[in-house]
């Protein structure tokens, strides 16, 4: 299995899952929104593992005050966790601190606190 990331046909599936979720940018950030993204995403690592690509698992995390959604590996460690949050913090308009933690348990149910 392909795993660099700088390899060309892990590059290509890489563009390949941006042009899947492009068309979902145009929708209301929702649940059903949200798990319309993930199953195509889970059909398009299928496809690139098939075609000896070891794409990772990824999660959808969306606000919906914002319209935002974020796409990242789902074995994100606590540091990269925070990190997100602290991008998610960004987000115009700023998104409340239930919208984030909604959000983030969502993706990341195990995670119980970042401190």
């Amino acid at each position: 299995m392909i795993d660099d990331e700088e390899h060309p046909h892990y590059i290509a599936c890489m563009r390949e899952m941006d042009r899947r979720i492009n068309k979902f940018y145009q929708w209301p950030v929702t649940e059903l929104t949200l798990n319309a993204i993930q199953d195509e995403l889970a059909r398009h690592r299928i496809t690139c593992r098939r075609n000896g690509v070891d794409f990772p698992e990824v999660v959808v995390i969306g606000l919906p005050r914002s319209n935002t959604i974020y796409v990242r590996r789902r074995d994100l460690n606590k540091d990269g966790i925070a990190n997100l949050v602290i991008h998610m913090t960004k987000a115009d308009p700023p998104p409340t601190a239930e919208e984030i933690a909604i959000a983030i348990h969502r993706a990341y149910p195990g995670v119980k606190t970042l401190l």
